[in-house]
């Protein structure tokens, strides 16, 4: 089995411009620049930017001098020697154009909505912040001790309302799988994550040790639910995830958030390891969040298409070509796994890797009874094409697909199917979550590598999609990836459990659901293998909500759940409470409205009373 920790990571080339260079010295400046001129009152810089422009124009320093003295602070410079800032408009305005920013030598980064990122350098700071258009103002790029709750997902998906409104994650427990926390304790300091926790280590190592993934993880979880109660667990073999699992059973955790993926784990929905974890936490009424996959780019799937010449090799393009190209930076190490279906009898299919000569570097090794895979690590020194082609050594026609580790792109993508493990549990409360960036979230742009499905047996996936691309002490310019988004889900849904203690893991896995679809229903129509239900979005908090639906089926009125009649909601309701209706049925009751109370539908118009 391949794991796979699902969350992408992109490196942006910074080019270096003439303008924004600082001399270079051989003798390193005074550490102290001196007293600085006092800030002009006519000056829109942050006074912050402007203590960071005086002390680049004060003396020559070294890149690196500068960037020490900038650091005590709190403004970070950038490789080339220009000062990390974002221009902010209004809210409802563009980003500023990358052009205006040019004309001052400064470099645009990323957008998201009316923010842009830029490099300026250091002696044009003032000049640029009076040059802004009105409504526009300069400030310094996001350090991680400004990164605190409310996070810029809880906006998105309405869980800020619930979070403010009272309903923070109190009472409910939290917890979140993972290998890396490092900057767990700078996360606490700057607000970001819990006070306090209960850590669990099977790792040989310190807890807040082996990158910083899980940290990302929780500060997204954190930033809708900060009145939760975690739990984070740190396991690195099989084993250690099922002592995990127990563990959570064991000590009524309510929610699980994992965005770590295992690929090639079996054919069929429910085999492999995850699955089975997945499926033990559901079944044990955990809610259980777990990425769909950062795998859409790096997912190959087809029935064995015999080539012209060579019918024992696999034609990937319908017209001959017996190769998928693979590119491979130098020093990174290449896995790639196939799996097939069985069922239609016996087959044995074998992955080989070629380099870009056609020369054979290797074959694979069988990782699994119905599965293959090989491994190569690129020691050349510089990026390589590779060729993978796939044989059948004997057997049958059958059904197959290919996936890559750390979600290597190829030639021949194949997003349909690519969705991961445990992703495909078919428990109804292991919930799959896809991605979609903070900045397309009012728009419902898929990320390129989130997983889709089917799952193999048929199960439409994700079940819904969440932002990512948040930011936090972890990842200060934003963290890519179903790793990101899962989490953003599963704290999301600590808040819109903690508003009403009463209902079941049943009911707020239905009430997540059915608002995705009735608020943010993206793609086609209904449940669909790109966004599942839709983008996780609430209506907004109201204290005392009581939810009515005929279609949840809960004809006993219990309180675990939404309601069936509208008479059982108002006997139940609180004066100056919420009814909120579903569609799915006519409510055909005669009510004494005898009590102040706001009626609501989801979606459609509801109708109350005689019909």
């Amino acid at each position: 089995m391949k794991r796979e920790l699902c969350c992408l990571f992109f490196a942006f080339l910074l080019t270096a411009a003439a303008p924004g260079r600082l001399p270079a010295r051989d003798v390193p400046p005074p550490a102290d620049p001196g007293p600085l001129p006092t800030m002009p009152k006519d000056n829109p810089l942050p006074a912050i930017l402007y203590r960071a422009e005086q002390a680049a124009v004060s003396r020559a320093w070294t890149t690196e001098g500068l960037r020490d003295e900038l650091a005590r602070f709190g403004v970070r410079l950038a490789a080339d020697g220009r000062v990390e800032t974002k221009v902010v408009g209004p809210q409802d305005a563009p980003p500023i154009s990358k052009e205006f920013l040019a004309s001052f030598g400064a470099t645009a980064g990323t957008t998201w909505r009316y923010l842009r990122n830029a490099l300026v350098p250091p002696e044009r700071l003032s000049d640029l912040a009076r040059a802004l258009p009105d409504g526009y103002t300069l400030e310094r790029a996001r350090t991680w001790t400004r990164c605190s709750v409310p996070g810029e997902a809880p906006p998105l998906v309405h869980s800020d309302t619930y979070r403010d409104g009272g309903a923070d994650g109190s009472g409910i427990t939290v917890g979140l799988l993972d290998g890396g926390w490092e900057r767990l304790s700078d996360a606490q300091a700057s607000g970001d994550a819990p006070a306090s926790y209960v850590a669990i280590n099977y790792s040989d190592h310190e807890f807040e040790s082996d990158g910083e993934h899980g940290t990302g993880c929780l500060e997204a979880v954190f930033d809708h639910a900060p009145g939760a109660t975690y739990r984070l667990y740190k396991p690195i073999d099989d084993a250690d995830w099922g002592l995990c699992i127990e563990d959570a059973i064991e000590n009524d955790v309510d929610i699980l958030s994992n965005s770590v993926a295992w690929t090639i784990s079996g054919w069929d929905d429910d085999t492999g390891f995850a699955c089975y974890l997945a499926n033990q936490a559901a079944e044990a009424g955990i809610l259980f969040f777990t990425s769909a996959g950062n795998t859409a780019r790096a997912h190959y799937q087809a029935v064995f298409a015999p080539d012209d010449a060579l019918p024992n090799m696999h034609d990937f393009d319908g017209r001959g070509d017996r190769y998928m190209d693979i590119e491979v930076e130098d020093g990174v190490l290449l896995g790639c796994g196939i799996q097939w279906d069985n069922s239609g009898g016996p087959c044995n299919l074998d992955l080989y890797l070629f380099d870009s000569n056609y020369v054979l570097l290797i074959a694979g090794n069988g990782y699994e009874p119905g599965t293959d895979g090989l491994e190569w690590l690129n020691e050349t020194g510089t990026l390589q094409v590779y060729r993978l082609a796939v044989l059948k050594a004997s057997g049958e026609i059958t059904e197959f697909e290919i996936f890559t580790d750390k979600s290597f792109a190829i030639e021949y993508p194949v997003p349909t199917g690519s969705i991961t493990s445990p992703a495909n549990a078919t428990h109804p409360n292991v919930i799959a979550v896809g991605a979609v960036a903070i900045g397309d979230y009012d728009e419902g742009r898929i990320e390129t590598f989130s997983g889709q499905g089917p799952s193999n047996g048929g199960m439409v996936l994700p079940d819904l999609v969440g932002p990512d691309r948040t930011t936090g002490v972890a990842y200060p310019d934003g963290m890519h990836g179903t790793s990101n988004s899962t989490p953003n889900v599963a704290g999301a849904a600590a808040a819109l459990w903690s508003a009403d203690l009463r209902l079941d893991v049943d009911a707020i896995r239905w009430l997540l659901l059915e608002q995705a679809a009735w608020r943010l229903d993206w793609g086609a129509p209904g449940p669909d293998n790109v966004f599942g239900r839709g983008g996780n979005c609430f209506y907004e908090y109201m204290p005392n909500t009581l939810w009515v639906s005929r279609a949840y089926g809960n004809i006993t009125n219990s309180v675990t759940g939404p309601l069936y009649t509208v008479a059982a909601a108002q006997a139940m309701a609180v004066a100056g409470g919420r009814i909120l209706f579903f569609p799915g049925g006519t409510y055909s009751e005669i009510l004494t409205l005898d009590k102040d109370l706001t009626y609501m539908s989801a979606g459609a118009t509801a109708h109350v009373g005689p019909w």
